[in-house]
């Protein structure tokens, strides 16, 4: 004779593993108003071309729409930090994060 205990409380301890480990994997909206000015990602298409001038200037393009659209810093803003990341330490980097503040 089996019991069918096992069976459902599986399933209880693995929605609890799910649900604990499903805020880790959220997905960010780019544009993140921050309490002194904003926070930008930038995705990029594979590796990211850090030294490209033009590079550069279409990811502060769309950061810019980003801005207009949800209707902030209609003055202009200023760039307080650029940082690169990739999966890991040793990868190319992947997304550009800008943070920000609004004149």
């Amino acid at each position: 004779m089996s019991s069918r205990w096992p069976q459902p409380l599986l399933v209880l301890l693995t929605s609890f593993w799910l649900v604990s480990c499903s805020h880790s994997f959220q997905l960010r909206a780019p544009l993140v108003a921050t309490p002194g000015g904003f926070s930008y990602r930038s995705d990029c298409p594979g590796a990211c071309d850090l030294s490209n001038p033009e590079a550069e200037e279409a990811r502060l393009r769309n950061l810019g729409a980003q801005l207009a659209q949800a209707r902030r810093c209609p003055d202009g803003y200023l760039i307080e930090k650029r940082s690169a990341h990739g999966v890991t330490i040793h990868s190319p980097a992947t997304i550009v994060i800008y943070e920000g503040r609004c004149r």
